[in-house]
């Protein structure tokens, strides 16, 4: 009986328990896992953007529409013809002279003037993890029938006894040739920007200059003999280049620098009228030098991009140190490189080559 009763108890209290439940409080572990997955669906999932090259940021999604930029490529070949307008002078010191020979007779003067055409070859690469930017160079300047205005190299007048009465200086003009070959390379830091993208560089120059002193007519007469002088100098560059992308086909920008040269060198080489000098070599004065280019570029559809860049160039040198060249007739002539100014005004055509995109 008891046992009935204990049984009829637990009913009641489970029937009871049961009626005082609201009807949202009955929820079933099916419905719980639902929820739990409607809930994950709502929340944001976590995304893991990858890292884009260190290029000019793109604001633009049609690739057609964005501006073009230097800086969307990893590596530039460019080649190029320039021609431009040379101008030389030499400004003498005459004092060691005068101390040496004791006087002049005529005036020493060396000026040159005429049209160089100028034969390039650079490639510029862009590491964008570090923002480095790399840039060879290699120029040939040709100048065929460069006008020479100035004087011979001078002539002692010797006595009876042999000593040395002056020198003198014969006024002569005629068309000559200059060759000059510029390697460069330079080391940059890029600042990546969408309206004016830059970077700034310095590096290393090497240049020479082979200036025949012989008119054109008698280079390859062996009875004319030969005479020229051949430079060469280092310098390091300091400078900065700067676009600003137009639209997706034009750039605008400049390039500019200032070099400081390190060491300078200059021979001569001269065997004239049956007489050969022997002259050592001198050490040029150090100068500063410096380059300025404007230039605008269009890119072309499945074709090299055009360049065309009017620049100006100067260089000049500081006065060589003093030394002797013994002559074959027996006698010596005091010599040094007077200080001197070069400046090349011009303008280049170049197709450049693009590389494989950075991003």
């Amino acid at each position: 009986m008891r046992s009935r009763f204990s049984s009829l108890l637990a009913v009641a209290v489970w029937i009871s328990i049961a009626a005082g439940q609201q009807p949202g409080d009955n929820v079933s572990l099916r419905d719980s896992v639902a929820a739990d997955a409607d809930s994950s669906r709502t929340r944001p999932a976590a995304t893991d953007t990858a890292r884009e090259p260190l290029a000019v940021p793109r604001a633009y999604d049609d690739d057609q529409a964005r501006p073009f930029s230097l800086f969307d490529y990893r590596n530039i070949v460019s080649a190029g013809i320039s021609l431009s307008w040379l101008y030389y002078a030499e400004d003498p010191n005459l004092s060691d002279l005068v101390e040496y020979y004791g006087a002049i007779v005529g005036t020493p003067k060396s000026t040159e003037y005429g049209t160089v055409i100028t034969l390039g070859l650079n490639e510029t690469f862009y590491n964008w993890r570090n923002r480095l930017v790399i840039r060879p160079k290699l120029s040939l300047l040709v100048g065929f029938d460069n006008t020479y205005d100035g004087s011979d190299q001078g002539q002692q007048e010797l006595d009876d006894q042999g000593h040395t009465l002056d020198i003198r200086f014969t006024p002569e003009k005629f068309q000559k040739t200059n060759i000059f070959l510029f390697g460069e390379c330079d080391l940059g830091y890029a600042f990546p920007n969408p309206v004016w993208p830059l970077f700034v560089y310095s590096g290393l120059d090497g240049k020479l200059w082979y200036r025949n002193l012989l008119p054109s007519e008698n280079v390859l007469v062996s009875s004319a003999g030969y005479s020229y002088e051949t430079y060469y100098w280092f310098s390091v560059p300091l400078g900065v280049n700067i676009t600003r992308p137009l639209d997706p086909r034009w750039i605008m920008g400049a390039d500019a620098n200032v070099n400081f040269m390190l060491y300078g060198g200059m021979q001569v080489g001269q065997a004239t009228g049956g007489t050969t000098a022997n002259y050592p070599a001198v050490t040029l004065g150090n100068r500063a030098s410096a380059k300025v280019e404007f230039f605008v570029e269009k890119k072309r559809d499945n074709k090299p991009a055009l360049r065309f860049a009017p620049y100006f160039l100067y260089y000049g040198f500081g006065q060589s140190n003093s030394a002797v060249a013994q002559l074959t007739d027996g006698t010596s002539q005091l010599f040094y490189e007077p200080s001197s100014n070069s400046f090349l005004f011009g303008a280049t055509l170049s197709w450049e080559f693009l590389g494989r995109r950075a991003n």
